[in-house]
């Protein structure tokens, strides 16, 4: 994936702190509160990063300083995901937990997150506390820009990009080969900080001989910031088929949906998915 862009960055992993996901999790004592703070010192650094954007090009420092923050922030979408893969292991409901980790392993788990958190919230600390000596100046920002920055990913594999990534493709295409076959549906998520590969890897796999041999279907979409429905279910269709299909209410999808992938062996790909409410929705 393409370098991120730092207030995009800066706007998603926000987006992650206020989500269902992260907000249900049954944290020990202090941790959600030092989620908190993070959250308000992310805020504030937000404020003045288009201004840092602009002014990086011109000024060593604040190029350095912007450095310092993609590198924390990196970190921090890290341990995000981290609380993503605890939610999807336990499926979502606290209750399921205990089929998935031991008491000791869960008391672990809160012990790391509470540490990581208060290591990344102290750096970013650091941060903010420079604001003041670069003078950026607060810019008022709109959804409308955000929304703009959106991209389309796509299945097409670039040579350029497959390097070193071997090991990775055929652990992933063994989980996907091995699911069992009574299972109605499994699902393999592919978590890390932007720029890692994450879509090359996806293509590597989806443009794989055995993975095109084994599925009758398979079907790649990008899934938008704004997660919608209505527009997920209408671009799988339209991966599937040439089908003109947006005039169809959502009703209408959803049992074409079901009508094209009926009885097949599928593999979708649902790329660049950053909401992790998203889960909540799909189902």
């Amino acid at each position: 994936m393409a370098d991120q862009i730092p207030f995009s960055i800066a706007e998603k992993i926000l987006t992650k702190l206020g989500s269902l996901a992260v907000q249900e999790i049954e944290l020990a004592r202090g941790v959600r509160e030092e989620l908190k703070k993070l959250g308000d010192t992310l805020t504030t650094i937000k404020a003045v990063l288009l201004d840092a954007e602009e002014r990086q090009e011109r000024e060593h420092a604040v190029e350095n300083w912007v450095r310092r923050f993609k590198d924390v922030i990196y970190d921090a979408d890290d341990l995000l995901d981290d609380f993503a893969t605890y939610d999807l292991r336990r499926g979502g409901r606290a209750r399921q937990v205990s089929r998935f980790f031991s008491s000791s392993n869960q008391v672990a788990f809160h012990f790391r997150m509470g540490h990581g958190i208060k290591v990344i919230r102290g750096r970013l600390d650091g941060i903010a506390s420079d604001i003041s000596k670069f003078n950026f100046i607060p810019r008022a920002t709109t959804s409308m820009r955000i929304a703009n920055r959106g991209r389309e990913t796509h299945s097409f594999l670039l040579m350029s990009e497959i390097i070193g990534r071997d090991k990775d493709k055929k652990k992933i295409i063994k989980l996907l080969l091995q699911s069992n076959n009574e299972e109605n549906l499994s699902v393999v998520a592919i978590v890390g900080i932007g720029g890692l590969g994450k879509t090359a890897l996806a293509q590597l796999v989806y443009n794989d001989e055995k993975v095109v041999r084994h599925f009758d279907l398979r079907l790649w979409v990008c899934v938008s910031d704004d997660f919608d429905v209505k527009i997920l279910v209408r671009n799988i269709i339209k991966s599937a088929t040439d089908e003109n299909v947006d005039n169809l209410v959502l009703e209408q999808l959803k049992n074409k949906l079901h009508e094209k992938l009926n009885s097949k062996r599928y593999l979708l790909v649902m790329d660049d998915v950053w909401n992790y409410d998203f889960n909540n929705g799909i189902n």
